[in-house]
């Protein structure tokens, strides 16, 4: 889609396909904010399609993020997470015309940084989620990671720094 100056959000957006058919949203703000970087891509926001977004929020946010926005478009509902102290975005879709469980494959892993990778790992536990690796320091990195998965099998790699 060429570029489209939206009136609902104070954006211009625009489309492209990648080479291995993903969709790519190029995002102007009117105005941009002062905390972005200047004249240079970044990547702001990461979108994933989710079977219930009520339950995927309350994961995300049993890990530390905040849910900061709530839309509904013709297709979906869609609401973003996000720390309150900067960092990426993450944005759920909950398509309506969805029709079944989510075919998996393309996300390898998505990572969320913290402080406290045991005590935010054994919190996702105590709610009844589901681990793949308990928490563990990495010799080459100094970094302590354990991975969960979201109500949808996305593999979640919590990230503590050692430094």
């Amino acid at each position: 889609m060429a570029p489209e100056r939206l009136e609902r959000w104070p954006v211009t957006i625009g489309f492209v396909t990648d080479p291995d058919g993903y969709l790519i949203e190029f995002v102007e703000r009117h105005p941009w904010q002062d905390d972005v970087p200047s004249n240079d891509p970044w990547l702001g926001q990461y979108c994933i399609n989710v079977t219930d977004i009520e339950a995927t929020i309350s994961f995300y946010e049993t890990l530390g993020l905040t849910c900061t926005s709530r839309t509904e478009i013709p297709q979906a509902l869609e609401a973003i997470l996000e720390s309150p102290n900067g960092g990426s975005k993450l944005q759920l879709a909950q398509q309506h015309d969805l029709g079944g469980p989510l075919e998996l494959g393309a996300v390898w892993k998505l990572y969320v940084n913290t402080d406290d990778c045991a005590g935010t790992h054994a919190r996702a536990l105590a709610a009844g989620y589901t681990e793949e690796m308990a928490p563990m320091e990495l010799d080459r990195w100094p970094v302590t990671i354990s991975f969960l998965f979201d109500p949808d099998g996305y593999r979640i790699e919590l990230v503590q720094s050692r430094r």
